[in-house]
């Protein structure tokens, strides 16, 4: 292990395979000038002059000034700790479980009332995943004319219509349509009706590089208006399927709507690599994720993580409709 000869700049603290390969971060460090085996930063082997690491993921911070060691060994086995701190850290953050809307806070402003559902963290297949609820005030707009560069988002309209316009095309999408942003497209959403309107935003970014020509390939940027999915009936209720394609983001992003009938569960326990959003609309739900079990009602949302076992009941009156979109 080394670290460059520099003085007060970031470095990265990494492990290689003996045999090459690829090199893997394991800690980001900021510190003062030489490497582990001189004396210039290591005097006598086992002091520490300034430490800093810091987690990308999770925000862990140590810092150390003036540090000695009474050992070599005592310094290998602290690093070999902080190692194993930030393998703790780097774990997927997001749970699989039941995020209750009515629970969370609301944020009041001129333009729209804006609420935090799922919190920006990590899943198997997301370096960041955050999810929150707009409600547009009549007349409004949320931003002017803007791009999002690193991230993909994927928009519910819940209440009212959206005028949306991506790359200079433009749609007005009601209650229960869907529209997706690629990473680096301009877009600018407005409120342009004399009543509120609601939506659900999805961000989200990759461990994978996005892949901009994938998108292009399978079709770039979509809106798509509920009116324009098909019904399809079945013996349990029905299902729309919105698409299932790649992005720039996914390999592939599955969704599709279920109106499941009231007392029926949607298939039996089961398992994929997929990770997986259920969005209820109408009605209520019980969720089994692993070997716990969640109620949902209209606008709650479940994360069902990559590989957990998993199904869903309809336990309200009437039909539970809701969305589902896989991810991976």
């Amino acid at each position: 292990m080394a670290f460059l000869k520099v003085e007060k700049m970031s470095v990265t603290l990494s492990t290689m395979p003996i045999n090459g390969g690829i090199a893997k971060t394991i800690a980001y460090i900021y510190g003062g000038q030489g490497t582990i085996n001189v004396p210039s930063w290591l005097p006598d082997l086992i002091e520490l002059p300034w430490l800093l690491i810091r987690n990308y993921r999770k925000s862990l911070y140590i810092q150390i000034i003036n540090t000695k060691f009474k050992s070599m060994r005592t310094l290998l086995s602290f690093l070999f700790l902080i190692y194993s701190m930030n393998l703790t850290a780097q774990q997927d953050s997001i749970a699989g479980k039941v995020y209750v809307f009515k629970n969370m806070p609301q944020t009041v402003d001129n333009n729209r009332i804006y609420t935090p559902i799922i919190n920006a963290g990590s899943t198997t297949h997301f370096a960041n995943f955050r999810v929150h609820h707009s409600t547009l005030k009549p007349g409004h707009q949320l931003r002017p004319a803007h791009t999002q560069k690193t991230d993909e988002e994927l928009i519910i309209v819940k209440e009212g219509k959206l005028s949306v316009t991506i790359n200079g095309k433009n749609k007005v999408l009601g209650v229960g349509s869907v529209f997706v942003i690629m990473p680096g497209d301009e877009q600018t959403i407005n409120n342009l009706d004399s009543n509120p309107a609601s939506y659900y935003v999805f961000i989200y970014r990759s461990k994978a590089p996005k892949d901009s020509l994938r998108a292009v390939s399978a079709g770039g940027s979509m809106m798509i208006d509920w009116n324009d999915v098909t019904l399809k009936p079945n013996d349990k209720g029905g299902r729309r399927d919105f698409f299932n394609r790649p992005t720039a983001m996914c390999k592939r992003l599955e969704m599709h709507v279920t109106s499941l009938n009231q007392g029926l569960k949607s298939h039996d326990l089961h398992k994929h690599s997929a990770e997986e959003i259920i969005l209820l609309v109408q009605g209520s739900a019980k969720e089994q994720i692993g070997d716990k079990f969640y109620e949902g009602t209209a606008g709650d949302l479940f994360f069902l993580p990559s590989n957990v076992f998993h199904n869903i009941t309809s336990t309200g009156e009437g039909q539970a409709v809701y969305y589902a979109f896989q991810f991976e």
